[in-house]
């Protein structure tokens, strides 16, 4: 706002396309906006890029198996130091995090649906922490990326662009450093950005993912802690090609 910018605030309740790709979106009282660049910032929804525009889903199934959480937590008692970093946790099908606030103990526990059951993954969850008072809660999701970034006059960000587990903290380093190379994009090409602009954006991005997932799957492919049903498939069928 100090630098001119006009803030709008509304409910997205649907978008329609154009020659350029997303004409404009629609509020939920009834405003019709438009604008020469639209950013997707809708999470799990992709409202514009995926739902919209229909951009190709690129899959890491191969290689991270892992499609669920349970979810919980508790408040911080006066005898509970607040570590300052974050614990990864074997568990039998999959992982466990511990991240630290200042009044609440966070934990979820990743793991793969095709060797555990919700009810199964939750009493694990709840032995091995045993504090836990939050009711656990189940989320699904799906680790991958859209094909490109950048559809037309849309470019993605976030959850709306792509996901992968939260193994190494990685959400926040994808985020910056494609809203950075955007903003360098934009710069060189005044605004006016041409296609082979585009495809080389799309080209860093997708880089990007790719090496997040090399990374996260030399996790599976060689952690030798447990030798659970799932550990064993994980180092025997992680894809860590590329």
């Amino acid at each position: 706002k100090e630098e001119g910018v006009e803030v709008i605030d509304g409910d997205v309740d649907g978008s329609e396309r154009g020659p350029q790709g997303i004409a404009a979106v629609h509020l939920k009282d009834g405003r019709r906006l438009e604008a020469d660049l639209f950013l997707d910032a809708s999470g799990f929804r992709s409202e514009l890029i995926g739902k919209t525009l229909e951009e190709p889903w690129v899959s890491f199934d191969k290689s991270l198996f892992c499609s669920k959480a349970v979810i919980g937590g508790w408040e911080r008692g006066p005898e509970e130091p607040i570590l300052p970093y974050t614990t990864a946790e074997t568990m039998d099908a999959g992982w466990a995090w511990r991240i630290d606030h200042e009044q609440l103990i966070n934990r979820g526990y990743v793991y793969c649906p095709d060797f555990i059951s919700d009810d199964e993954a939750a009493a694990e969850f709840q032995r091995k922490n045993p504090k836990a008072k939050v009711e656990p809660r189940i989320v699904n999701f799906r680790s991958g990326h859209y094909r490109r970034q950048w559809v037309d006059n849309v470019v993605a960000f976030g959850n709306a662009g792509g996901f992968v587990e939260p193994l190494e903290s990685t959400a926040i380093m994808i985020l910056c450093s494609h809203v950075q190379t955007l903003v360098d994009f934009l710069r060189h090409s005044a605004l006016e950005p041409t296609p082979t602009i585009k495809d080389l954006y799309n080209d860093v991005t997708s880089a990007t993912w790719e090496d997040i997932r090399h990374f996260l799957s030399l996790h599976y492919k060689f952690n030798g802690m447990l030798d659970t049903p799932f550990w064993k498939h994980a180092r025997e069928d992680t894809d860590v090609s590329g």
